[in-house]
């Protein structure tokens, strides 16, 4: 149902604008219904009585094909004629509002208002050429478009929860209709490069909590050290996002994340080379900066080729890949470093990074039209956009605080704590990680099978993300309080909300146009790894001078990690504050 601004020479066939699809061709498109156009001004009245989804309300978000600043449904008559570029356009009915906007929205009751208000916008049948200098005959008694008894009927009869559900929001005949086989060959050529890119790059962000301990025997690291060692990931891989989301959205994901991922394989050759402080934080910010784009890239390609109603299964099933991402880096990679040194591990990993660039590049399709127009201006326009959205700052402290907070301890600090707190040997800890990244991996593929259908059954997504949140805060208190108890159950829970708390992404990114996704997605994603970077190394910090003032060890790191508590703790009420009415 999102169309997306489209620039240059458009072609207008017998069934509308080449390129532009419609999910139920029964009811959409075709050659009675060629052309859609909506009034803009409808969305103000729209945003006016459904304040939930004011944000979404944007041009294009109905489905049309062109708006109008200023005509209306009273300005218009059945069998008008109208001139576009080289071809004539005759009008001939209202559009017949459907359950879809509804779910479309999640606002109860919205195609109704539509059809009662007569916000409906009109269609146009196959074009016919313009014939210059030529006027044809219009009907004597044109009626106007808005009136009642000329309204195009009933709207179409919404379906059960059931079938919704059953069919996952395509009729039935319309999914007969798919052709298995591209579908397929796109899934094969779209989401396995870019989650093997995503896998990499998880696989590299959580790697030194077991390469990290190694590296501290033979430099002689602090915590401080190690913390700013690690946390140079993400503070590389924080600053790219701003400007990625420009590039994801005026060069698309397959050029932008093979590019970087060339970066990233320099940046493990570098990494392993070293054997002193600085060349090793040069190789991981390098590591960072080059996989920076392997999850931002994914959410642009699915929102170029995907609908809207299939983005959350679909974050679902990348975050998966890089759940298995974490657990290599857990039980398997302390294998690995049984039998091969972790130099040998970072290079085989940089031939890996190099292999999936170029599939990348050479395997993964670009979307037709999606890439470039837009200048610069344009392009910070919309990143002031995002970053002016009250619905953007609902959850990005959450993002913040808990999801760049749990990258943080995840990626170094939770081996510490373990250590420190219960007395965990090397194994013990690659064992309790190998569960928590399998938990995780759990969460994501549950959110990958059931995400779209528990929406198509009521159940929201924002419901969904803030009970997780609500459960994993209580968990991450309970361990800080009680850091033996129940252990081995507790830090996989908690992993498994984690994995839904990346649910933010959807809820962020579907308040805005398709063309903004990419720099909606990467402006969540700075915050987010900010607080990686922020915290996995103030939590070095904040541990060192604790000890420096007499606190003993395990005081030290309960003291930093009630600090993270208290600050992820804000975050939730700022995102459960009541919602301010439009």
């Amino acid at each position: 149902m999102y169309k997306q601004p489209a620039s240059g020479r458009l072609e207008l066939g017998r069934e509308g604008f080449i390129g532009d699809e419609q999910a139920d061709r029964r009811v959409h498109g075709g050659p009675e219904k060629a052309v859609h156009l909506y009034p803009a001004r409808h969305y103000a009245r729209l945003a006016e009585r459904f304040p939930e989804a004011a944000p979404q309300l944007v041009i294009g978000s109905l489905g049309e094909n062109i708006s109008t600043a200023e005509l209306d449904e009273n300005d218009v008559r059945i069998g008008d004629l109208w001139r576009l570029g080289s071809a004539e356009l005759q009008v001939c009915q209202p559009r017949n509002p459907c359950w879809k906007i509804d779910e479309r929205f999640a606002s109860d009751g919205m195609a109704a208002f539509i059809a009662e208000h007569r916000l409906t916008g009109w269609y146009w049948p196959s074009p016919r050429p313009w014939r210059s200098g030529k006027t044809r005959r219009q009907p004597r008694h044109r009626q106007k478009l808005a009136t009642k008894d000329r309204f195009a009927g009933r709207m179409a009869p919404k379906k059960s929860r059931k079938d919704v559900a059953r069919t996952g929001g395509v009729p039935r005949e319309t999914r007969k209709s798919m052709n298995d086989t591209d579908a397929r060959r796109l899934w094969i050529r779209l989401f396995l490069p870019f989650a093997a890119g995503y896998f990499l790059s998880y696989l590299y962000r959580t790697a030194n909590a077991v390469i990290g301990p190694v590296l501290a025997r033979e430099l002689s690291l602090g915590d401080n050290a190690l913390g700013l060692l690690t946390s140079t990931y993400f503070l590389a891989f924080g600053a790219a996002q701003l400007p990625l989301g420009m590039l994801l959205d005026r060069f698309g994901p397959r050029r932008v994340e093979a590019g970087l991922l060339l970066i990233a394989a320099a940046g493990a050759a570098v990494f392993a080379l070293s054997d002193d402080l600085g060349g090793l934080a040069v190789g991981r910010a390098m590591i960072g900066l080059g996989v920076s784009a392997c999850l931002m890239a994914s959410f642009k390609a699915f929102a170029q080729w995907f609908p809207p109603e299939r983005q959350a299964s679909l974050t679902g099933w990348i975050m998966a890949s890089g759940g298995l991402g974490a657990l290599a880096a857990s039980k398997p990679l302390e294998l690995a470093l049984g039998f091969a040194t972790w130099q040998e591990i970072i290079f085989a990993l940089s031939v890996a990074t190099l292999t999936v660039a170029a599939t990348i590049f050479f395997v993964a399709p670009d979307k037709p039209g999606e890439a470039g127009g837009a200048g610069l201006a344009e392009q910070l326009a919309g990143v002031r956009r995002i970053f002016s959205s009250a619905h953007f700052w609902r959850y990005a402290p959450m993002g913040f605080w808990f999801t760049g907070g749990f990258m943080a301890v995840q990626g170094l600090w939770v081996a510490r704590w373990m250590t420190v707190m219960e007395g965990l040997d090397g194994a013990a800890i690659a064992a309790r990680l190998t569960w928590m990244s399998g938990a995780m991996l759990g969460g994501f593929v549950f959110m990958g099978f059931f995400a779209t259908r528990l929406v198509h059954r009521g159940i929201q997504l924002d419901t969904i993300y803030r009970a997780s949140m609500l459960v994993a805060i209580s968990l991450l208190a309970l361990i800080s309080s009680l850091p033996t108890f129940a252990g081995n159950l507790l830090w996989p829970v908690l992993g498994a909300c984690f994995s839904l708390s990346n649910v933010s992404y959807s809820l962020v990114a579907q308040a805005f146009p398709s063309a903004l996704s990419g720099r909606a997605n990467t402006a969540l994603n700075l915050l987010v790894f900010a607080g990686a970077f922020g915290l996995q190394w103030g939590i070095g910090i904040l541990v060192d001078a604790l000890q420096a003032h007499g606190w003993a060890g395990d005081a030290a790191f309960r003291g930093a990690f009630f600090t993270l508590l208290g600050g992820q703790f804000l975050a939730l009420l700022w995102m459960l504050r009541p919602r301010r009415q439009v």
